[in-house]
């Protein structure tokens, strides 16, 4: 029998939720009502759902009111629930939407616990296990407002409050004796203390907070009809009753049908346009610190003298005498073709890797000068005092030039350094113990000099403002900086553009021509729609002179290389001695200069350097916290030991 109590509360809180319902969707129906621009992927929607779930009872009692037991304590329960109602759906924004769910509300359950106890069955003393068990029936109605939010095409998420107002209430309760199989209780049947009646201090209103996920799929051609499919959880925080500390969780599933209305027509009405995507970019050159709109921008060629030692050193792998695959080795039908300008690279490492054909050309050439070989090991377990090993690195380096380069083997002077522990190079690790160094005259080591001409962008950095408008969500975007269809740079991304990028010029991994720059912004929509924009950047340009084959600006770039010296003996040999008379016939009094340190175990080398230049305005000497050559090799590690001179010249003819 339901209480009169009961139902006023009942109808209570069912006003509140109803009011607190209609407050909570309030502001979505005046957006709908009052806006003319809304852009909105969610329609009105309404419909009814209707599914099952499984309801998970969290319990810490021993009975109910008005009902005794001797049951020490019941700590869980579940049962089945249907879960069948109406919704409807109203848009807030884009993405987010609110709703109402009316549904039929039960929450019941079955509590089982079981007990032992000893018993006297025909005067012997054995263990009985009573079964405690209680079902409970608490049916009713349930409201459901909810904030959704879209996070796919198809998926969206729901958050919000579940409110079960408990219209009937009812409990039986039974205790069973499961064990022994034979026997019964002081009433002569195996089941005692049996009664049901009304759930005596029954809440009316039950919250629970409830959240999970819903897909749509449409239905029909025009998306008016959706099938909708969800999963939800709900977390009871508030008692099944007054007095016992009792409470209810649900996992529910169930597939819904929901029908959608149409967006009218009528302009600024919610129309439902085509999806449509439109892009538009803005380049301003940037010079680091501000940007130059109304610039053109410079593409200007510079004459680089670029000087590169010769590092005379051949590393070994460990315990090996043969030559690492890395050198550049060659047969004798190709020696004719080889010269040490066609050697030359971009940096002194590549070039380091033809030391040995540039080494033997010149010998070659030079036919009244002789080297030293000599070859080292390392002090480990199986290189130390390994002569053998020594030598036989040192006559693999004669065998190549004698047999390659048909070098005379009486100009080729071998030694050997057998290492037992490295006191004289305490700064040298194995790798770079193990190895062959070549001792020659300045004729046969002397730097590489490579002439090249460079082109640069200026300033140094590019600033694009890309945009993309339209009603259809930007998925990725890319933006090229080409020249005649070959591309220099690329940057891209997904989602929404940033409201400006920019690129380095420095930087550009490929040829720069002197041709115009373009800018092409691809942006591709979430429909599927792509669109471009292609932007003309305005580009001058400073050639050599083609009378001369010179420009306004010159840059002599020199790298010294100090391997095997510390701060204690820094001196320079007799081929630095000249790679600085070669870089002086360059330096003027108006020269810019700068100086860039290397080393870290000779910090003095830098200022060693800069005092045998002759001249010019020595505009910085700097300590690189960062090797220039980042490749795991010794000859790497060697040649990371030095200083790169620049020396930059104006209106050289």
């Amino acid at each position: 029998m339901i209480h009169r109590e009961h139902i006023f509360r009942t109808v209570r809180g069912f006003h509140l939720i109803v009011i607190a319902s209609v407050l909570f969707i309030l502001p979505s129906i005046n957006a709908v009502a009052q806006s003319t621009d809304l852009d909105s992927s969610i329609s009105f929607r309404f419909g009814g759902f209707a599914g099952g779930g499984i309801i998970l009872h969290a319990a810490e009692f021993s009975s109910l009111n008005g009902f005794p037991s001797c049951c020490p304590l019941y700590t869980n329960g579940n049962g089945l629930t249907p879960n069948v109602g109406l919704f409807i759906e109203l848009p807030m924004t884009q993405r987010i939407s609110h709703s109402i769910r009316l549904s039929l509300s039960d929450l019941s359950g079955r509590f089982t616990t079981v007990e032992s106890q000893p018993v006297d069955v025909s005067g012997t003393l054995r263990e009985a296990k009573i079964e405690h068990s209680l079902s409970t029936v608490t049916q009713g109605i349930a409201l459901e407002p909810t904030a959704n939010f879209r996070v796919g095409k198809t998926l969206t998420a729901f958050t919000g409050i579940r409110a079960d107002f408990s219209l009937k209430g009812v409990v039986s309760q039974k205790e069973e004796l499961l064990f022994p199989e034979q026997g019964s209780f002081e009433n002569g049947s195996r089941i005692r203390n049996t009664k049901s009646g009304d759930i005596v201090g029954l809440s009316p209103l039950v919250l629970s907070a409830v959240g999970g996920f819903r897909l749509s799929f449409p239905m029909n051609a025009d998306n008016t009809l959706l099938l909708m499919p969800e999963l939800s959880f709900s977390l009871g925080f508030t008692r099944m009753t007054i007095s016992e500390d009792w409470r209810a969780h649900a996992v529910r599933a169930g597939i819904g049908v929901a029908f959608q209305s149409l967006r009218s027509s009528a302009p600024n009405k919610m129309t439902m346009l085509p999806p449509s995507i439109k892009s538009d970019l803005s380049v301003i050159p940037f010079n680091g610190e501000r940007e130059l709109p109304g610039t053109s921008v410079s593409i200007i060629e510079t004459e680089l003298l670029d000087m590169q030692p010769l590092m005379p050193y051949i590393f070994f792998e460990h315990g090996s005498e043969a030559l690492p695959s890395r050198y550049v080795l060659l047969s004798r039908s190709e020696t004719a073709e080889f010269s040490p300008e066609r050697a030359i690279r971009n940096t002194s490492l590549e070039t380091y890797y033809n030391v040995l054909n540039i080494i033997g050309s010149r010998l070659a050439e030079n036919t009244k000068e002789v080297i030293t070989i000599t070859g080292t090991t390392a002090d480990s377990a199986d290189e130390r005092d390994n002569t053998t090993l020594a030598r036989r690195r040192a006559e693999n380096i004669a065998r190549y030039f004698q047999s390659v380069w048909k070098i005379d083997r009486k100009r080729m002077i071998i030694q050997t350094i057998a290492r037992s522990a490295d006191t004289t190079r305490p700064l040298l690790s194995a790798a770079e113990c193990r190895r062959v160094e070549i001792h020659g005259s300045p004729v046969i080591l002397s730097s590489l000099v490579r002439r090249d001409t460079v082109r640069s962008i200026s300033p140094d950095y590019l600033r694009f403002r890309p945009a993309g408008f339209g009603n259809d969500d930007v998925k990725s975007w890319e933006l090229v900086l080409t020249q005649r269809n070959a591309t220099l740079k690329t940057v891209n991304g997904k989602g929404t553009m940033p409201l400006k990028t920019t690129l380095d010029m420095r930087d550009i991994p490929g040829a720069i021509r002197l041709d115009s720059l373009q800018a092409v912004l691809v942006v591709n929509g979430e429909s599927g729609l792509a669109t471009s924009s292609i932007v003309q950047i305005p580009t001058s340009f400073r050639p050599l002179s083609a009378a001369s084959g010179s420009s306004d600006t010159t840059v002599i770039r020199a790298w010294f290389s100090f391997p095997l010296q510390n701060s204690t003996n820094l001196t320079l040999d007799s081929t630095q001695r000249e790679s600085l008379s070669l870089l002086n016939r360059y330096v003027t009094n108006e020269s810019i200069i700068n100086i860039t340190d290397f080393t870290k175990s000779a910090p003095r080398t830098a200022e060693l350097v800069a005092s045998r230049l002759r001249g010019g305005l020595l505009r910085s000497t700097d300590e690189s916290s960062s090797p220039f050559y980042s490749v795991p090799y010794p000859e790497a590690r060697f040649l990371n030991r030095g200083v790169l001179v620049t020396v930059r010249n104006r209106n050289i003819p």
